[in-house]
Formats: structure tokens, sequence, C-alpha cells
């Protein structure tokens, strides 16, 4: 059975002994944690590459999966798709950053604009200055993360959006309210900002449930997936390595 809502097959362990016979229950779970509210105005595309990044931040591979394959069938392509993780990536190693430094009692005093560092950049003073160890990596730090505040392929509506799920799944306090601002300043509504936030409670229990019944997850058509996988070769075979720096790499 799919929903003809979100194009998915109803999760299996929906029929498990003792939740079947709760029809209460399981139709409040469905609405609740299997579907957005109905008066959400987030596209179809934009709730998957949402999604995409919640998955990615819980480190759900069959959820990763599911989102690309359903993102890519609403729309998406695939520039938005590799940016959608990559930015969701750099957001889970400076929530962890951030939280690591946050146990430190580490005395600081702000380096940052010594090595070229701007506001363009919105992160916390204490890791920017903890970074400065070393002037070329800290450049390199800062330039790679600083796509989070730049213009990519996704809208920056959506950027910010996803930015602040990934955000709210690890909990960065931080990164939820600067992201949230950022959304708001870029289009977003405030019931978006909301509902964002809300949906980490419908990712965090559908992965649970997913992993606590042991059903095989449903396996999206990975033929769409592989377009993601192509892309890479085609870039190599297009740009070379000439001007990547492979060798630096331990």
């Amino acid at each position: 059975m799919r929903s003809r809502k979100i194009g998915m097959p109803v999760p299996p362990y929906l029929w498990a002994k003792g939740l079947i016979d709760d029809s209460e229950w399981v139709n409040a779970y469905i609405m609740s944690v299997l579907n957005w509210p109905h008066s959400c105005t987030l596209t179809a595309k934009e709730k998957h590459l949402i999604g995409l990044g919640k998955a990615v931040a819980y480190l759900w591979e069959p959820g990763v999966l599911i989102h690309v394959d359903q993102a890519l069938s609403a729309g998406a392509n695939e520039a938005e798709i590799n940016d959608a993780i990559r930015i969701s990536s750099l957001i889970i190693g400076l929530a962890d950053l951030d939280y690591t430094l946050q146990q430190l009692n580490f005395e600081y005093q702000d380096h940052a604009k010594s090595f070229g560092y701007t506001n363009q950049i919105n992160l916390p003073a204490k890791m920017l200055a903890f970074l400065d160890f070393d002037p070329k990596w800290f450049q390199d730090f800062l330039t790679t993360i600083k796509i989070i505040f730049q213009k990519t392929s996704l809208e920056e509506r959506l950027q910010n959006l996803l930015c602040l799920a990934v955000s709210a799944v690890k909990g960065w306090k931080h990164g939820i309210q600067v992201f949230s601002e950022r959304a708001l300043k870029n289009g977003a509504t405030s019931s978006e900002v909301t509902q964002v936030i809300a949906s980490v409670f419908k990712t965090a229990v559908s992965t649970s449930m997913q992993v606590g019944f042991r059903y095989p997850c449903y396996t999206p058509d990975m033929s769409k997936y592989r377009l993601i996988i192509d892309s890479y070769m085609k870039s190599r075979a297009k740009y070379g390595e000439k001007n990547l720096d492979f060798d630096s790499m331990l």
C-alpha cells in the first residue's frame, strides 16, 4: 500500500501485532510522523531535500536513499542533491565541534580578523579562536564552511531551512538561532520555521521505529540514485585532477 500523498509505501512495521490493533494510534502516527501538517506550504521537493539533510544527520542511509529518490521525482536536480548533502555534512561537523568546545574551559582572544575573517560567516567566536592554531589550515577551514552562508544551487530560503533542520537534529543552539533568523530574512514564514523544527520529531520517531522493529526499509528506484553517483564521474572526467590537491591526503 502506498500513500497517495507522499508516494511511498506505508511502513510494514505498522502491521506488527499490538500496533495494527490500535487503529486510533496508527492513524494519528501516520498523520503526525509520516506526514507534514496540512497547512505546510513547503513543496514536495523542499520537504524531501530537508528530509535528506535530516537523514544524513541521523546517519540513516535508507532515509538518504528514499529522500534522494523522492526529491528527484519532485523535480530536484543533481546539483541541489549534492549541495544539500555537503551543506548538511558541514553543519553536522560544526555542531559537533561547538558541543565539544562547550565542554572545555577555554580562555580565548578573538584572533580571527588577523586571518582575514569577516562577519559574513556567523560562527561562535570561541570556535573561531580555538581554530587559530594554524593560519593556513584556518583559511582552508573557512573556505570549506563558507558555502553554508553563500549562494549555492539551493534557493536561499530553502538552504537556510535545511541548515535549521540539521541544526535542530544535532541540538545545536547557535545554528538553530542563526538559521531560523536567516530563513525568515530570506522569505520563509514563521510557520515554515516552526514546522521544520517540529519535523525533527517526525524523523527521529520514524527512524527509531524502523530500527526498533527491524523491518526491511523501502528500497527506492536506485537508477535515480545512480544519477548522482554518475555525476561525480562526469565531473572528474570533465575537470580532471590537475587542480585538486590529492597528494596532500594522508
